[in-house]
């Protein structure tokens, strides 16, 4: 798939996300490692079957939902050939499943090797008649640190409608190690970006993007401001988000005939006073975390999940709920335990049955 295609399951789907999976055994579901250990016993091949498994339910449960995955080969890999043969399969059902497939990619380093998996990802590995793609996928992920003899083998197969993302600015907090220094007068990561705009002559699809694109980290806002800025034409995965510490911005809105939900990059300046709703908030929600968004059927309502802590430090469980309802909207804080505290707009009862 090409990045136009991406670009199309984007609009499709409503959502520009794309989920990363990369198993670990100390966290995933105890029924799940239960299952696996019951059939083949205290085995990597046990630990490789409950990978399979959480990832298939992943997979499933996203159909339709998200557009693309990443598979992170590391994860598998760290398991023998029983995990690289989950991968495989996990690579596989997300493909038939009509997911944009990304593989996460950090072992193509010289050339002769990034020959090899660039075929093994996209071209295929000839064994006398048969041709074998044991990692297909729709694009990889990987460093391009290590210089273009480990780049180009994987960019000769863009014009085939295949996509390679190079790190440019990564989520860890010691990448400023390196990627923040500088070299002439360009700082590293725009170094890395820049060469993605070299690597990228004659690999514009329709809609102006090159099949060749970057990873710049949520984690740092003003790197990524700047790169989004001077490289309009290169598509931008951006990791980081959520246990590495990247934050959006989520704008409710309940104010009447403009009520809605979404993610923003703009900047709004604060009234010098705030409302009291706005302070409640405040109270109760700062420092927590959305676990879900949900929509009852057929409601005009969002309904966000969040836990947090109160004064003592005790974990407790909030709802915001935001009514779309035109001139009636309104956003409502719920307590754990389903009662109102208090709502942005008071009505009474005959307010309410009009």
């Amino acid at each position: 798939m090409s990045i136009d295609v991406l670009q199309a399951k984007i609009r499709k789907t409503k959502n520009p996300s794309m989920i990363c999976i990369a198993p670990s055994v100390l966290e995933l579901p105890m029924p799940i490692k239960d299952a696996a250990r019951a059939q083949y016993g205290d085995t990597l091949r046990a630990a490789a079957e409950s990978y399979r498994q959480f990832s298939f339910d992943i997979l499933d449960a996203l159909k339709d939902v998200v557009p693309a995955v990443s598979i992170v080969s590391g994860a598998f890999a760290a398991l023998g050939s029983d995990g690289v043969a989950a991968m495989e399969d996990v690579l596989a059902r997300a493909r038939e499943l009509g997911f944009y497939v990304l593989l996460d990619l950090m072992r193509a380093d010289v050339a002769l090797n990034a020959e090899a998996m660039a075929r093994a990802c996209f071209g295929g590995i000839q064994v006398g008649e048969q041709t074998f793609t044991p990692y297909a996928c729709d694009g990889v992920l990987m460093t391009g640190y290590l210089g273009s003899d480990s780049v180009k083998p994987f960019t000769q197969y863009c014009k085939d409608g295949k996509n390679v993302f190079i790190i440019a600015r990564s989520s860890n907090k010691s990448a400023r190690e390196v990627q923040d220094l500088l070299s002439g007068d360009r700082v590293v990561y725009q170094v890395m970006a820049d060469l993605a705009m070299r690597w990228s002559l004659d690999q514009f699809g329709k809609n102006g993007y090159s099949e060749i694109g970057i990873a710049a980290a949520a984690t740092n806002p003003t790197v990524l401001r700047t790169l989004r800025e001077k490289y309009d034409r290169l598509f931008f995965l951006v990791p980081g988000y959520g246990t590495q510490g990247g934050n959006a911005k989520l704008l409710v809105h309940g104010g009447v005939g403009s009520a809605r939900v979404h993610f923003t990059r703009g900047t709004f300046e604060n009234p010098a006073e705030p409302p009291m709703f706005c302070m409640l908030l405040r109270k109760h929600l700062v420092g927590a975390r959305i676990t879900a968004v949900s929509q009852p059927d057929f409601e005009r309502m969002l309904v966000l999940d969040l836990d947090g802590r109160n004064e003592l430090g005790t974990p407790v469980k909030k709802q915001l709920v935001v009514e779309m309802l035109g001139r009636q909207s309104n956003v409502i804080l719920v307590s754990g335990d389903g009662h109102i505290i208090d709502c942005m707009r008071r009505v009474d009862s005959s307010m309410s049955e009009t």
